[in-house]
């Protein structure tokens, strides 16, 4: 998980980003990338996953998005004494469920009341109707996950999922009653999630992500009990489990692309949320990583 404020994030390489995922041909800086520097990471996110993850449009109104006057048109506050209500006029349009409207609703709550937020949401349209993929960045802290693909220190994000923000302006005057913070997820996803971080303190040795058998003679004897389930021994090689979810964490993928003969990912995920829950993940990861540094000195 990563707390990030917009106004660090700089434009990044497309070319750079393309690359580490095998695309080399038709690259252009028509595709804006941004990177922003958290802890020992740096994570690169391109413009269209950050728009998917702030606006988070339902397939019925996405649409709007690349419309001059798109969030005029699919929405208006309804305005009190002291407070409004934002009131959705394409709602009939939404063919997904109620709930899914509802949380679509939840995120132009901050859209249309703060003005950077509005810019942010209009840029869209401006840099597709000029042949690019970008948006202005908001005034506003982010409470954020993402996946991809880990080289070294940097992250090259291909999913950003955004649970909080946290405006960094004042509303119009006719929204001064409206929160300060909004979230976009519970916090049974934030945990879901908060588990699925990369790990910055684990390093590949030689090239590796697999234990070696001097690093496995120190780190089984942390995680012995959780092969046993009701005084059965556990089918899985626990070995190769552990092999998984440092490979998971230490490159940022995601439990679909771990595990493959091993187990299935609900196993391997099941795994490390157990350890994570008693303690002995963490045991591990810091032994894992003075062997791993000491190796590397």
């Amino acid at each position: 998980m990563f707390v990030t404020n917009f106004s660090s994030w700089t434009q990044a390489s497309a070319a750079e980003y393309a690359s580490v995922f095998g695309i080399t041909e038709g690259v252009t800086s028509q595709h804006v990338v941004y990177k922003f520097r958290k802890g020992n990471f740096t994570v690169v996110v391109p413009a269209l996953e950050l728009q998917r993850g702030l606006m988070s449009c339902p397939s019925e109104v996405v649409g709007m998005l690349y419309h001059p006057q798109g969030i005029d048109l699919m929405c208006s506050p309804l305005l009190g004494e002291d407070n409004f209500e934002m009131r959705m006029l394409q709602k009939r349009t939404i063919k997904n469920t109620l709930r899914t409207a509802d949380k679509f609703i939840r995120r132009l709550d901050w859209f249309y009341p703060f003005p950077s937020a509005y810019l942010a949401w209009k840029s869209v349209y401006r840099y597709a109707a000029n042949g690019r993929i970008a948006m202005t960045l908001p005034s506003a802290e982010i409470l954020c996950s993402v996946q991809g693909r880990r080289d070294g220190d940097i992250i090259y994000a291909r999913d950003i999922c955004i649970f909080r923000i946290t405006p960094l302006e004042e509303p119009l005057d006719w929204a001064k009653s409206i929160r300060r913070e909004f979230k976009f997820h519970g916090t049974k996803a934030e945990r879901h999630m908060q588990a699925q971080t990369a790990d910055s303190r684990l390093q590949l040795r030689d090239g590796n992500w697999k234990l070696t058998d001097e690093e496995w003679a120190v780190v089984e004897p942390l995680i012995h009990t959780v092969g046993v389930h009701c005084g059965r021994p556990s089918k899985f090689d626990l070995r190769q489990i552990i092999d998984c979810i440092i490979e998971k964490l230490g490159a940022c993928k995601s439990w679909h692309e771990v595990g493959g003969e091993v187990a299935t990912k609900s196993v391997i995920a099941n795994y490390h949320r157990r350890m994570r829950s008693d303690g002995r993940w963490e045991r591990v990861v810091k032994v894992l990583h003075e062997i791993r540094s000491t190796h590397r000195s």
